[in-house]
């Protein structure tokens, strides 16, 4: 944010206080909020200016945002040098505390308590939403999702602590078929309760895999590509609220909905094979396309699926346009179709193939991730 050195300032004041910790400064609106989603935590601190290099963000936006998508954060506006409460008009209203340019740490220090006390915050668990997407289509996008939910739900998770995998598609998604169940409702028939989203909400609408694997569906019928756009991202925030890991099966295309989404999320699993050249040179656009939203390389694992040693390409052509991004390959399994038709997913049906391995490997890779300590403390925005 713009005011980067003044919230520099009050983090320095602050750092030696054992009752609080920093876990993150965000460099601009759309960072901040990607670190709300992501950390899910108690308080957020924001500056009246945000970067003057981001002229799509203000604090009022922010602000409504953070209390829109995440409301279980409290919100502090820190005021400009000068600015007193009183001169702020009615944009600010949603902020739950705003101090003046001349409040000290202590006052800081107590809005925060104040703020991080209004509900009981457990020993947090980092939660992750992980987006599968891919730059074409064919390459076995729906597949790779659906068997990585499926191994977070086998491998992974508590009891009561599970795996919601949401399919973003509102033309031909096909993970209903891939899982072999079906869903009572979808995305679009919470359109009209969004405010008041929880988890009995989610329940009537999803379906369960006999793993414990929940779905949830964009739609049942065909709709337009767009009709997700307002609803996708306060969806995943409820999801997310309610589940240890939220899948996203995402749309090829780069649409205002997938734009809106993929930033707030931990990790993009960009999906490719070296069979098409078309695909080669799409996934290294899709690449550039990522890079564009700021997304950082160290969010994105190229998975390789149906590795073979009859592939026309080889890793490293693609290495050399995506050289700080890891790859994982995925074997080829000529039976892994096969178990899709079924609804019988691979995973699950076949625990000890090569394919399955090589997904939980991948599990096993954003776990160790994942296990960074991350503590429930002071998001500074």
């Amino acid at each position: 944010m713009s005011n980067g050195t003044e919230i520099a300032e009050w983090q320095n004041k602050l750092r030696s206080r054992d009752a609080i910790e920093f876990v993150g400064l965000a460099r601009d609106g759309e960072d901040a909020m990607a670190q709300v989603l992501d950390k899910s935590l108690p308080v957020a601190i924001i500056g009246q200016n945000l970067s003057q290099d981001d002229p799509t963000w203000n604090a009022s936006e922010l602000v409504t945002m953070i209390r829109w998508t995440t409301p279980g954060t409290g919100t502090i506006l820190l005021l400009n040098n000068g600015t007193r409460p009183s001169d702020i008009d009615g944009k600010y209203a949603l902020a739950d505390i705003v101090l003046p340019s001349n409040a000290g740490a202590d006052d800081l220090l107590e809005a925060a308590r104040k703020l991080a006390h209004r509900r009981e915050w457990p020993t947090p668990k980092r939660r992750r939403i992980i987006a599968v997407t891919a730059a074409k289509g064919g390459v076995g996008k729906t597949t790779i999702a659906c068997n990585l939910a499926l191994a977070f739900q086998l491998d992974v998770v508590e009891k009561h602590d599970n795996v919601a995998l949401f399919d973003l598609y509102t033309q031909y998604g096909s993970t209903q078929r891939v899982l072999g169940i079906e869903v009572p409702a979808c995305a679009l028939d919470l359109g009209h309760r969004l405010d008041d989203l929880d988890g009995s909400l989610l329940e009537g609408v999803m379906g369960e895999h006999e793993s414990g694997l929940r779905l949830l569906v964009g739609s049942r019928r065909t709709v337009e590509k767009e009709a997700l756009c307002s609803c996708a991202a306060p969806i995943i925030s409820a999801l997310r609220q309610w589940f240890r890991f939220v899948v996203l099966d995402m749309p090829n295309e780069l649409s205002d909905t997938v734009k809106n989404v993929l930033p707030h999320c931990s990790k993009i699993v960009l999906v490719a094979n070296l069979d098409e050249y078309t695909a080669f040179e799409q996934t290294k656009e899709m690449h550039a396309n990522l890079m564009r939203l700021r997304i950082g390389e160290d969010q994105i694992m190229v998975v390789l699926n149906k590795r073979s040693r009859h592939n026309r390409l080889q890793e490293s052509q693609l290495r050399r346009f995506l050289p700080n991004c890891k790859f994982v390959s995925v074997p080829d399994d000529k039976r892994v179709n096969d178990d899709n038709n079924a609804g019988t997913p691979t995973v699950f049906n076949r625990p000890r193939s090569p394919f399955t391995r090589a997904i939980r490997q991948i599990v096993s890779s954003l776990v160790q991730e994942d296990s960074l300590p991350v503590a429930a403390g002071l998001g500074v925005s």
